[in-house]
């Protein structure tokens, strides 16, 4: 880092181009950024000539001192700007979230949604559906999981979203939905981290329903995946003497 470091200040201090020296200061920040060296990093940003780079690096080091509500101020300057626009009221969205003020983090993930080629929508509408979901308004956050299915093909939060559209269907006792959308899940899903609940929640219904045999099929596998769990509903395949 150090050598990196020299490399970069040798440069700034030896070009006459602008543009070069604001590349170079933006890198010494992140630099610094980087290793926490806030002193450094906020000397090198404010040798940025962007202002909305310099805005949003100032928003960063904020956020990783822990002065968020400092980094929310520089944040909200850049929710409209043509570059960061997204980052920016997705890192918005996020501490809202975190801080479960739900009202402004949907509003600010709403924008994410609002904005045309933009990343991260996925997340967004996923957090969206979450945050329905807190609020138990059942039918949007349905609705908002599935558009992770149908929208997001390559969304690595499509199995989560089908976990959580399952999940809404038991809350609202569609247990036929419940079960299709688990099974669903289950031959969709081999080697998905959720296949130790998938398989316990498929267990429980089939034996629910007296469907033993149907049981008997997803207990086997459970005892292969998860012992532990699996041992819990061994008795209900233990022939009595």
């Amino acid at each position: 880092m150090k050598n990196s470091a020299t490399t970069y200040i040798k440069i700034y201090q030896e070009t006459t181009d602008e543009k070069l020296k604001n590349k170079t200061a933006k890198e010494l920040t992140t630099l610094y950024y980087n290793v926490n060296d806030f002193e450094n990093a906020n000397l090198w940003k404010e040798k940025i000539s962007v202002s909305e780079e310099k805005i949003y690096l100032a928003a960063l080091i904020y956020e990783k001192q822990g002065k968020m509500d400092l980094a929310i101020v520089e944040y909200k300057k850049l929710i409209d700007d043509k570059e960061y626009k997204s980052k920016a009221n997705f890192n918005l969205a996020t501490n809202y979230y975190k801080e479960k003020n739900y009202n402004e983090a949907k509003v600010y993930y709403e924008n994410i949604l609002n904005i045309e080629n933009g990343p991260y929508k996925d997340i967004a509408t996923y957090r969206i559906g979450q945050i329905y979901l807190n609020t138990k308004d059942y039918s949007k956050a349905l609705r908002n999981f599935m558009r992770i299915e149908l929208l997001y093909e390559n969304s690595n939060l499509r199995e989560a979203s089908k976990l959580k559209i399952a999940t809404i269907y038991e809350i609202q006792k569609e247990d036929d939905k419940a079960k299709k959308t688990y099974e669903e899940f289950y031959k969709s899903y081999v080697k998905s981290q959720y296949r130790n609940l998938v398989l316990e929640k498929l267990l429980v219904i089939n034996l629910n329903e007296n469907r033993k045999e149907e049981a008997k099929k997803y207990y086997d596998e459970l005892i292969i995946v998860n012992e532990k769990v699996g041992e819990g509903y061994t008795s209900y395949f233990t022939e009595q003497k």
